[in-house]
């Protein structure tokens, strides 16, 4: 009934369907996939929860962690995920950690794309509600399990421990664009999505999704000691690029601050 007929449509849907105009099992295969949207990010987990395979990990306790217990995670192959904004990520952080800002509406997606291949995570937080919100967000891809804990007292806890910090240092647009008048070589990395970049972005920028960051960077031309600038759409993404550099050994990313958005609103030319 949904489209509007009242008999069956069956008849309809093989004389004017075109896929149902394919023989060939390969064709039609070719024709169904094409164009399609990128696969969710943990697909297989987010199958097995539908299909009861796998307990989405929604409740449980998540216990505080020492310093020291969060570094002996990171040490065995765990990540240490920085779930607080990307301004207070930028100010301090724990080296090595991914910067994956849970007040984003795709939070759980995008720890998906960048963290799936980690056994266990330490989330760094301002406080309990955001480790709540994060592990509820990331019952809906099945990894809310892999949560080990957060860090105790959060960043504070971790200085007064007396381990050393990590910070990244941020950037307006208006910044950018001066830097981009005295060196010409300014390096500008564009870490959106490939629909993204295509509809506009800042001449001469490099484009490679975040999601695709470690399998990609080697083959750009940016050199790991390289002042890199990123920007997103807004800055929080660009924010999870600049950690993702951080631990693949460059040394000297830089976010751009309001991203793309505040390019364009300071009527800045962009490129297509």
């Amino acid at each position: 009934m949904s489209s509007g007929k009242v008999v069956t449509t069956i008849g309809y849907e093989r004389r004017y369907n075109p896929a149902l105009q394919i023989d060939d099992e390969d064709a039609f295969v070719a024709f169904m996939n094409a164009d399609q949207p990128v696969r969710p990010a943990n697909l297989e987990n987010i199958v097995a929860i539908n299909q009861g395979r796998l307990d989405a990990g929604a409740t449980g306790d998540t216990p505080a962690l020492t310093p020291e217990q969060v570094r002996a995670l990171a040490a065995d192959g765990g990540a240490v995920i920085d779930i607080r904004s990307q301004v207070a990520f930028g100010a301090a952080h724990v080296p090595g950690s991914l910067n994956l800002q849970v007040v984003s509406s795709e939070f759980e997606q995008r720890v998906g794309w960048v963290a799936a291949g980690f056994p266990a995570f330490a989330l760094v937080a301002d406080d309990a509600d955001q480790v709540a919100r994060a592990r509820a967000k990331l019952a809906f891809v099945g990894l809310a399990g892999r949560v080990a804990g957060w860090l105790s007292g959060g960043m504070l806890g971790w200085t007064r421990a007396g381990h050393t910090t990590q910070s990244t240092p941020q950037c307006t647009v208006h910044e950018l664009r001066a830097r981009r008048e005295q060196v010409a070589d300014t390096r500008v990395l564009d870490v959106r999505d490939e629909g993204e970049f295509a509809t506009g972005h800042i001449p001469h920028a490099i484009g490679l999704s975040f999601k695709h960051l470690d399998a990609g960077i080697a083959d750009t031309p940016l050199g790991r000691d390289d002042r890199i600038y990123v920007v997103c759409k807004s800055g929080q993404r660009s924010s999870t690029a600049c950690s993702l550099l951080l631990r693949a050994g460059y040394t000297d990313p830089v976010n751009v601050t309001g991203g793309m958005d505040a390019w364009k609103a300071a009527s800045f030319p962009l490129a297509t």
